[in-house]
């Protein structure tokens, strides 16, 4: 898998996103950014 950028950090892990989620270093709506620009990268590729 390739690393999430989310809020100008490059997240490896779901554990590593999900502290710093949890911390509220990684706010709601930059999560959402971050996923959205994510599907939209994975189902290009399907196309």
């Amino acid at each position: 898998a390739s690393p999430l950028e989310v809020g100008g950090r490059r997240y490896e892990s779901v554990d590593a996103l999900e502290r710093d989620y949890r911390e509220g270093a990684v706010t709601p709506q930059a999560l959402k950014e971050a996923v959205a620009v994510a599907l939209v990268d994975l189902l290009s590729k399907l196309r």
